[in-house]
């Protein structure tokens, strides 16, 4: 079931999510997908909301059903804005250790998908890019065999 405060954040209605809030809507339910308004609104690149649910409260630390955070689908998805807007806070910087179910953190699929700001956006926050997931591959493994050259010479750096 997608909530009317999941539809505001999923097509970018800030004062709408606002509103909502003040009406007394939960921030953090999860939707049929296992999606938080958070993190729909991160996947889409809605940095203004993802702002305004992290003011009005909205739990950073949530994971959808492959453990997925709010930042990994923003670095997942390649939208930097979002990235920017989660990583502005303390809370929002622990997730650059969360790691998914197969052990990626966000920065190992930024890599691999060639998300170049997002993984530039990452690594100044932090990332440990010598991290290994499942298959004890790091973000420059994924990136090297998935012909991503600039992040692999970002990586290099």
């Amino acid at each position: 079931m997608q909530t009317p405060i999941y539809l505001a954040a999923q097509n970018d209605h800030s004062a709408v999510l606002r509103y909502l809030r003040e009406s007394g809507a939960d921030l953090d339910l999860w939707d049929r997908d296992g999606l938080t308004p958070l993190m729909t609104a991160a996947y889409e690149g809605h940095a203004d909301v993802c702002e305004a649910l992290i003011e009005l409260g909205a739990k950073l630390d949530l994971v959808d059903g492959d453990d997925k955070s709010a930042l990994f689908h923003a670095a997942e998805q390649g939208q930097p804005k979002a990235v920017e807007a989660l990583l502005k806070t303390l809370r929002g910087k622990e997730l650059l250790e969360v790691n998914n179910v197969y052990d990626n953190l966000p920065v190992h699929v930024a890599s691999e998908n060639g998300n170049l700001e997002c993984v530039r956006l990452l690594l100044e926050a932090g990332a440990d890019i010598d991290n290994k997931n499942e298959d004890e591959q790091t973000p420059l493994h994924l990136a090297s065999i998935n012909g991503k050259s600039k992040v692999v010479e970002m990586l290099l750096e």
